[in-house]
C-alpha cells in the first residue's frame, strides 16, 4: 500500500512545470538584471550548451542553496522554466521564446567576454590621476578642506587662526 502511495505521489509530479512569466508581460530590464550576475550567466550558458539539466549537474564554483537560488531567480525574471521530474528539478533556457521577444539580446549578453581588470585599467581616463602634484582640484590635495596655506608657511604663526597654531606647535 505505502509503495502505490509513492508511485502515485512521484507519478503526478512527472512533467510538472514551475510557475513562470508570460514573456510578453516580461520587462527586458527584469531580463537584464537576471543576466547581470556572474553565476547566473554561466549557468544560461551551461544550459544553453547541454540543452537541459537538474541543478546537482551544473557544475559551479558556489553552493549548492546558491544556485538554487539563481534558478529560482532566472525562472522567476524568465529566462528558464523549471520542470519537475521525479526528485529533480530540471532547467532549461526559454531560448525561442527569448529571441521572439527580445531579438538578439540573450546571443549578445552570452557571447560578450566577461570585463577583466586589464580592460578596466586601459579605459580609465589617464588625465585623471591622484597625483598630489596636481593642485588644481583641491579634492586632489592633503588637506581635506581644500584650502592653501602656502602662504601662511613664509612668516610667522598667526595666532588668531587654530590652524596655524597647530603647526607651529608641530
Amino acid at each position: 500500500m505505502i509503495t502505490e502511495l509513492v508511485g502515485v505521489r512521484m507519478g503526478a509530479s512527472e512533467g510538472v512545470r514551475l510557475p513562470q512569466p508570460d514573456l510578453a508581460r516580461v520587462d527586458v530590464g527584469t531580463v537584464l538584471h537576471a543576466l547581470a550576475d556572474p553565476v547566473r550567466r554561466a549557468i544560461v550558458r551551461i544550459l544553453t550548451q547541454v540543452g537541459e539539466a537538474p541543478c546537482g549537474a551544473l557544475d559551479l564554483p558556489v553552493a549548492r542553496s546558491t544556485v538554487t537560488h539563481h534558478l529560482r531567480t532566472l525562472r522567476e525574471s524568465g529566462v528558464i522554466e523549471t520542470e519537475l521530474r521525479g526528485n529533480s528539478r530540471v532547467s532549461k533556457v526559454r531560448r525561442q521564446e527569448l529571441d521572439e521577444r527580445f531579438p538578439g539580446l540573450l546571443a549578445a549578453i552570452l557571447d560578450a567576454e566577461p570585463a577583466t581588470a586589464d580592460d578596466q585599467a586601459s579605459t580609465d581616463d589617464p588625465a585623471d590621476t591622484d597625483d598630489p602634484a596636481d593642485t588644481d582640484d583641491p579634492a586632489d590635495t592633503d588637506d581635506p578642506a581644500g584650502t592653501d596655506r602656502s602662504a601662511d608657511t613664509d612668516g610667522p604663526a598667526d595666532t588668531d587662526d587654530p590652524a596655524d597654531t597647530e603647526e607651529a606647535g608641530r
